[in-house]
């Protein structure tokens, strides 16, 4: 999400999606179950080739910007209300770079708990219902057919 590399990635998926919701996640997150501290996003997207033009929102999801201390940033991430998390602070990447480090003091429940509660905000905002029910209209069922039986059968 922050490296200005990735922008055309950016574009094409705003180009043919709508942004659902997109999270930045605490460092320690996988610490209990993995052992490692590092920062992670999580992006929800529901395919949408029918648009015309990107709201603004989703202008500054596609550009990142250098802060002072060198470090990169998506705009989205500009106030800290998208990262789940109970503090932050500067710190560095497991590649010594300058990263903020966010941290949720209330370990995984207290992560699923502010996570679910985005996450509810954002469906009912942004998920587009109509939408998704005229895509599983469209698209055709597969069919299944049995197998033929073997004479091993």
């Amino acid at each position: 999400m922050d490296g200005p590399a990735n922008e055309p990635v950016r574009k094409w998926l705003m180009d043919n999606t709508s942004l659902v919701s997109a999270v930045r996640l605490p460092n320690n997150l996988f610490f209990e179950h993995a052992g490692t501290e590092v920062g992670s996003d999580m992006i929800i997207l529901q395919k949408n080739t029918d648009k015309t033009s990107l709201t603004s929102e989703k202008q500054v999801f596609l550009k990142s910007r250098n802060l002072s201390n060198g470090e990169k940033i998506n705009n989205y991430f500009q106030n800290f209300q998208r990262v789940v998390h109970t503090k932050g602070y500067m710190g560095t990447d497991p590649y010594g770079k300058p990263a903020m480090i966010f941290v949720h003091e209330g370990a995984i429940p207290g992560i699923a708990s502010d996570l679910k509660k985005m996450l509810t905000d954002d469906f009912s905002k942004r998920l587009d219902t109509q939408l998704y029910l005229n895509n599983m209209l469209a698209t055709p069922k597969p069919q299944f057919q049995m197998p033929k039986p073997t004479e091993q059968d």
